[in-house]
């Protein structure tokens, strides 16, 4: 998940992969990531270059390898996705950066995070970077198929990279969570190993929670609380529901001819807004977030009053 909580609020040898010609390597932003390894008392961070990314860290050359070779199929994925919906959105002339590690101990240990926190990965809006550790090597945890825990996770949190550095979203002037998650929720669907495999489909693993959520007794999160109000995505009662709604949110925005057209612009006036309560209001104002809309979606979502 979009992680600048790290700091504001709460993925051998060097190789080159095949025959290209890659995008600039950011020599800062490997020498900090590097330095912070070294700090964090890990081993020797190796650098993988692809098209477009570079992967750095003690993971094996498997791991990291992998790990490129799915952002550089998802970042084109991404672009061919969203410029068929109208949306303008760029190809960066820099490598983006991915920090894949070995275990739960080395990403703890290079977050800063406790131990028993390591849930596979995060975006850090501040250093823009990627973050991410092989979850088949934390069997610890129960999870019960860490390779699809590990898909799960690197194009969660690759989306968040893509959408941050293509001009989709602004580093900046970051939006409210219902949009960044929404979006990152939005390009789940996508399978490294499925043929054609569509991006911003339908997410049943997003649309269960809400059968789980009504079973629970959970109340359907009002949508301009789920705009304004950003602690929903950090509070264990409501993470789950408010992930959920933040993706049919987007889906429903994307899939719709007239209210893409809000969308894009409203991203367009976000991206100039210097307040976060400016960029709530952008939201609300220009996606006509009320209580007309609200009870469409709920309806939509099958959630019945």
């Amino acid at each position: 998940m979009l992680d600048s909580r790290l700091s504001r609020r709460t993925w051998l040898t060097s190789v080159l992969v095949g025959s290209f010609t890659p995008g600039h390597c950011r020599a800062d932003a490997l020498a900090a990531v590097r330095d912070r390894g070294k700090k964090a008392g890990l081993g020797v961070f190796q650098l993988s270059p692809s098209k477009e990314f570079q992967a750095i860290g003690d993971a094996p050359a498997r791991f990291r390898l992998e790990a490129l070779d799915r952002c550089d199929r998802l970042a084109k994925v991404f672009r061919e996705h969203f410029r068929l919906k109208g949306f303008e959105v760029t190809k960066p002339e820099e490598l983006l950066t991915l920090v894949t590690l070995k275990s739960p101990e080395s990403y703890a240990a290079y977050s800063g995070r406790p131990l028993e926190t390591a849930i596979g990965g995060h975006y850090d809006l501040d250093r823009n970077e990627l973050v991410m550790f092989d979850l088949r090597q934390d069997e610890s945890k129960g999870i019960a198929r860490p390779v699809d825990a590990n898909n799960l996770v690197l194009i969660h949190e690759a989306t968040h990279l893509l959408c941050f550095n293509t001009g989709l979203l602004s580093r900046a002037n970051e939006p409210p969570q219902a949009l960044s998650e929404g979006l990152a929720c939005y390009g789940e669907t996508w399978r490294p190993k499925v043929k054609n495999a569509s991006f911003g489909g339908q997410n049943p693993g997003r649309a269960q929670v809400f059968t789980e959520s009504k079973a629970a007794g959970l109340e359907w999160i009002p949508l301009d609380r789920l705009v304004a109000d950003d602690g929903l995505f950090g509070d264990a009662k409501t993470q789950q529901l408010a992930y959920a709604e933040s993706w049919f949110l987007v889906w429903n925005l994307v899939g719709n001819v007239s209210k893409r057209e809000k969308l894009k612009a409203t991203l367009s006036k976000l991206a100039q807004e210097k307040t976060p309560a400016a960029r709530v209001a952008a939201v609300v104002d220009g996606l006509g977030i009320g209580a007309q809309y609200d009870e469409e979606l709920r309806r939509l979502a099958r959630w019945k009053r």
